[in-house]
């Protein structure tokens, strides 16, 4: 058995051609979200099987790939956790503490695009997004999280743009955990990313920052049917991603109401049950047969 998932290393790809003409089964587990266009340098896949996250993208692959690829709803195992691991208010006090917030006062959490040189987002880009959301500091009390990737790789540049950007008006998130994050914000904000999957199974209103042209002809093609279902906010403009922010951050009835349209158009699209991983042992047992 080979597990041959997405990734930038092109040697994965030529692993699952291998494993085909020896008839090995190649299989990849759905990592995350990816622009599912023709254009896309990823929907054509060289797996033979593919376990992925639901319904919704089921459909979007099979037409991009046809009978060569075997489809399965596995949902996703590294979301199980979302399910059943429960944050104590303990560890959410701990977390405030630790990163200088109060819990009398809304959270923004604005989960940072990371630089991929040839894909979405270049330095500029990343500038101009953190320009964008210092268009936040006027919603009155807000705290706004900015979560950046862990581990030294353009930390600087991340920190000095925020820096120049938000100044002192902002609360950096680095290593902390995403769960744990997600426990204490009320509102959390992401471009086109995995990220917003995994804020509306952690129950919190999502608003997707499409302001960037380039990501907002990608957010546009996955999340409108969510838009459409009242599921997620997307935000085409600065106005629009304040207005959004405001209302999700300062009002917990329309919070609650767009968490449970998501709530519903997850369990319409998707396999996120908390046992995916189960399903993905039984199916891998089979092969061993």
């Amino acid at each position: 058995i080979l597990r041959a998932s997405v990734s930038g290393q092109i040697h994965f790809a030529v692993l699952a051609r291998v494993a085909r003409s020896m008839n090995i089964p190649a299989i990849e587990l759905q990592h995350g979200l990816e622009y599912m266009d023709t254009i896309s340098h990823s929907v054509k896949k060289s797996a033979s099987i593919l376990a992925s996250y639901g319904p919704l993208i089921q459909k979007d692959l099979a037409r991009a790939n046809g009978s060569t690829l075997a489809i399965m709803n596995i949902g996703s195992p590294r979301f199980d956790q979302y399910l059943n691991k429960v944050i104590t208010e303990d560890r959410k006090d701990a977390l405030r503490k630790k990163l200088g917030i109060s819990a009398r006062n809304p959270v923004a959490l604005f989960v940072a695009p990371d630089i991929v040189i040839g894909q979405t987002f270049d330095s500029y880009d990343v500038v101009r997004a953190f320009e964008t959301l210092s268009a936040l500091r006027t919603i009155k009390d807000l705290q706004i999280v900015v979560k950046i990737r862990p581990g030294p790789e353009r930390e600087h540049f991340f920190k000095k743009v925020l820096r120049d950007t938000l100044g002192e008006t902002y609360i950096l998130a680095q290593y902390e955990n995403m769960q744990e994050l997600f426990s204490i914000s009320n509102v959390v904000i992401s471009c086109f990313s995995t990220v917003a999957l995994e804020a509306m199974i952690a129950q919190k209103p999502v608003v997707l920052d499409a302001t960037n042209e380039n990501d907002c002809m990608i957010i546009e093609s996955h999340f409108l049917p969510y838009e459409h279902a009242g599921a997620v906010r997307i935000a085409r403009t600065e106005g629009e991603l304040v207005t959004n922010a405001r209302s999700l951050a300062t009002s917990p009835r329309e919070a609650e109401q767009l968490v449970g349209v998501a709530n519903d158009f997850l369990r319409k699209n998707y396999s996120f049950d908390g046992k995916a991983s189960e399903r993905m042992r039984d199916f891998l047992e089979t092969l061993l047969v």
